[in-house]
């Protein structure tokens, strides 16, 4: 078999959908180019089944670049691959079609590093990556948002969360998620202003913000199920004062 590789401006027209140069891979005028085989070639995980389901070009049809091109965008909307681009070789009085994919690694470890305020299975199950899951970096954000979100909820405002995804021998992954929980911040009074009807007991008795329960950070209420209410000002715990020992003044 014949191996003849298209010059590289067919494959630029073939992944921007623009019709190749007079000549080459020409859709109109005899004879058009037949796809005589479609393959998939660096998948290790994933099945052919499976990626040759997303594409459209089919053999024993013309070369349509447009569709090459396509089929190259359906392939990458799968999630499993980092890259995917289109081959083209000479074959039997025709075209061998590949599509080349680079697979994405799988997550084989999960850590949790720096939280000390917040158990580890709390956090562990409102992570959205799992073990022996591809690697999505879109996802791992997402977890990573959420996680934030926990923390402001219980009052940490100051909360930095860094993913990082740490490469290991086999090519998969191991995802790090480092943890800075900062200071906890509470209502220490909420203040009513304006109510002349109602005493300042009877409108907290309705309220669902209490004081020391919910937290609050520039007057906005960070936890949804808060509800509205008056602002409130707030500030971070105080830290005990040691008590004056014997012979201190105060």
């Amino acid at each position: 078999m014949s191996r003849v590789w298209v010059p590289p401006v067919v494959f630029a027209a073939l992944l921007m959908g623009q019709a190749p140069p007079a000549g080459i891979l020409a859709q109109e005028g005899p004879p058009p180019l037949i796809v005589r085989e479609v393959g998939i070639q660096g998948n290790r995980r994933i099945q052919d089944a499976l990626i040759l389901g997303r594409v459209q070009t089919k053999v024993g049809a013309p070369v349509v670049t447009a569709r090459v091109a396509e089929d190259v965008r359906a392939i990458f909307a799968l999630g499993f691959f980092d890259d995917v681009q289109a081959k083209v070789e000479a074959f039997e009085g025709g075209i061998k079609l590949t599509f080349v994919v680079v697979e994405r690694p799988l997550i084989r470890d999960i850590d949790l590093q720096g939280n000390r305020r917040v158990p580890t299975q709390t956090l562990q199950e409102k992570m959205a990556v799992k073990l022996g899951t591809v690697y999505n970096p879109v996802e791992v954000q997402k977890t990573r948002d959420t996680l934030k979100g926990h923390y402001e909820g219980e009052g940490f405002l100051e909360a930095e969360i860094t993913p990082e995804a740490e490469r290991l021998p086999d090519g998969d992954v191991k995802v790090v998620f480092r943890i800075t929980e900062g200071r906890r911040f509470t209502i220490e009074r909420i203040v009513i202003d304006g109510a002349k009807s109602l005493s300042e007991r009877q409108v907290k008795a309705v309220m669902q913000t209490r004081e020391r329960r919910f937290f609050i950070f520039g007057g906005i209420l960070h936890r949804q199920d808060s509800g509205a209410g008056p602002r409130a000002n707030s500030r971070p715990v105080p830290r005990p004062r040691p008590h004056p020992g014997p012979g201190r003044g105060p």
